[in-house]
């Protein structure tokens, strides 16, 4: 915080070049893009896109976004200050490995390869979400599975079925480690491990496996990967380190 201003979030670019800040100054929430090959380095304000609810870099180039602002789904340029609509009624999006995935308002969810063929849209389930109004909803692709939390619920999808399937009913946060094979996610009060795929080192787990690493009374504010196999989090006023193999007792350090 300086001056009035806080740091709300930030967005890194798939080549790390350019940042997009979200701030508040004297209450307001304002957007800028930083790019770190331009020197000096100052930020440009994305104010001309107005109030929107949520923007990301294209992460196939830096210099295009998506933006989604009133249910309509954009794409963009940083350098044109210019927006192309993409489809209407939108709750959320994704754009990840070349692919966009965006579900609307009837509670379908579409995956388009190409940005610039309508036609290569198509469904990534057969039956319709329930749409809950008030509910908020997130799509992430994490090592080619697709995720969904509407509200507090995480699912992801199977591709065989071609419906969602629940993994947790109450989630804060979802994080994948580096090496995309699992997921770490919590509540207030416990953290769980999911693991994305079959893994035959020791100890083995099984893709769709979950363990519950830990569970405290004190409540759990967030929590980050050190490595593949160290997840540091705080829990209450104490920041702990803790190693994800649950056979016997799990190691659990205190910093």
């Amino acid at each position: 915080k300086k001056g009035g201003a806080v740091l709300l979030d930030l967005q890194w670019s798939a080549d790390s070049q350019k940042l997009i800040l979200q701030t508040a100054f004297n209450e307001q929430g304002r957007y800028f893009l930083l790019d770190l090959q331009k020197k000096p380095v100052s930020p440009a304000s994305l104010g001309y896109l107005g109030v929107f609810e949520k923007i990301d870099f294209n992460k196939s180039d830096a210099g295009k976004f998506f933006l989604l602002k009133d249910g309509r789904l954009l794409s963009g340029e940083f350098a044109l200050k210019t927006t192309s609509p993409l489809a209407e009624n939108v709750l959320a999006f994704e754009y990840a490995d070349n692919r966009l995935y965006f579900l609307d308002q009837a509670g379908l969810i579409f995956r388009q390869d190409n940005l610039a063929d309508e036609g290569s849209r198509q469904k990534v389930i057969d039956e319709p979400l329930e749409i809950q109004a008030e509910t908020g909803y997130e799509l992430r692709l994490i090592n080619s599975k697709l995720f969904l939390q509407n509200g507090e619920k995480l699912s992801w999808l199977n591709e065989d079925t071609r419906s969602f399937e629940e993994i947790a009913p109450s989630v804060q946060n979802f994080k994948a480690s580096t090496d995309r094979e699992k997921l770490v996610y919590f509540n207030s009060s416990e953290i769980w491990v999911f693991f994305l795929q079959d893994i035959n080192g020791q100890p083995a787990r099984k893709k769709g496996e979950k363990i519950l690493l830990a569970r405290f009374s004190e409540k759990i504010g967030d929590v980050f990967w050190i490595n593949d196999d160290y997840i540091v989090f705080n829990a209450g006023d104490v920041i702990r380190s803790l190693e994800i193999d649950d056979r016997d007792q799990p190691n659990l350090a205190e910093l």
